[in-house]
């Protein structure tokens, strides 16, 4: 009776030191669990508080942001400056299908939406110089949303259309006409029909700026412009200027990704290595290239599509605001 008595309270005991040791265990896991969330959210604070420090470079702005409603080139009567040319034997980088440009590979890709987006970069220029942008950022959005093709609309057909995808309800907030005056948000009928226009009209521009005006160039690019200046005026803790500016035209739900790739892309644009590749890689597939008669090469192309832009009033577009 002894023994056993003597044995029940050793196995008694080893259960007490194990179960205590079991506790000690969890204790440690906690205490380390609690101070890796602790220093997570500490490290959160931090960068939020970066972020809304951050110092910026001043911007011009303007006190009634309503004046960025207004389209400037409204009253501008357009003409044909530099008539449209035949290009023959162009090999493009990269093509394009129903969601912007494919390439075979990534790079192949990337350069495609690099070399179709700077035939644009003369209205770019000048709308960012209006707004006070950072340089290249319309530009990138061009080739995150289009990937600078022409004509491509929304791929899901929910109304958004433009080098810079716009909805219709925006489109007509900031001023520009829309196909039969749609001010929906999301209108899959809308979507649908302009798509078939384009086919019926064989892509041409000035024929469907009269259904819509975000097939202008240069209108679909100024919108694009006032849209960022309007939300970076609009005054929102944690973010920068330029993050305020993209998360209101991407929305919320986009904008953490949408920003992401907009940055890569105008990284990847301000790189004179990555856009002379392009140079090279569009040299190398285009030895016959003629633009109208005439021999052509990567920076005559760019300028023929640059003169191009300028019969949709760019000439008269006004780089300078007056309050």
């Amino acid at each position: 009776m002894v023994k056993s008595t003597k044995r029940k309270r050793k196995k008694n005991s080893r259960k007490k030191k194990s179960n205590f040791g079991k506790l000690r265990f969890d204790i440690k896991k906690n205490i380390v669990m609690i101070s890796s969330s602790l220093l997570l959210f500490l490290l959160a604070i931090v960068v939020f508080k970066c972020n809304s420090n951050e110092e910026e470079k001043p911007y011009k702005t303007v006190e009634d942001k309503e004046f960025y409603k207004i389209n400037p080139l409204s009253n501008v009567l357009k003409k044909t400056i530099n008539p449209e040319k035949k290009l023959h034997n162009l090999q493009m980088i990269a093509r394009v299908k129903r969601f912007g440009v494919s390439g075979k590979t990534k790079k192949e890709r990337l350069m495609g939406m690099i070399l179709r987006s700077l035939r644009f970069s003369n209205i770019t220029d000048k709308v960012e110089k209006r707004y006070d942008l950072p340089k290249y950022i319309i530009l990138a959005m061009v080739m995150q949303e289009t990937g600078g093709a022409d004509f491509v609309p929304n791929s899901s057909d929910d109304g958004g259309f433009g080098l810079c995808h716009m909805q219709p309800s925006v489109a007509q907030m900031f001023g520009l006409k829309t196909y039969k005056n749609c001010k929906k948000l999301v209108c899959k009928k809308h979507g649908k029909e302009l798509r078939k226009k384009i086919e019926e009209y064989n892509y041409d521009r000035h024929k469907l700026i009269e259904l819509d005006e975000r097939f202008d160039p240069v209108l679909n690019l100024d919108a694009v412009g006032r849209i960022l200046a309007y939300h970076r005026d609009r005054k929102q803790k944690g973010y920068t200027a330029i993050q305020r500016a993209i998360r209101g035209y991407s929305g919320r739900y986009n904008y953490s990704k949408y920003y992401k790739n907009v940055m890569y892309f105008r990284q990847k644009l301000t790189d004179e290595d990555v856009v002379d590749e392009v140079r090279k890689e569009f040299n190398r597939r285009n030895t016959n290239l003629l633009i109208g008669n005439i021999k052509a090469d990567f920076d005559a192309y760019l300028k023929y599509h640059h003169d191009q832009n300028r019969n949709y009033g760019l000439d008269e577009y006004p780089i300078e605001i007056k309050n």
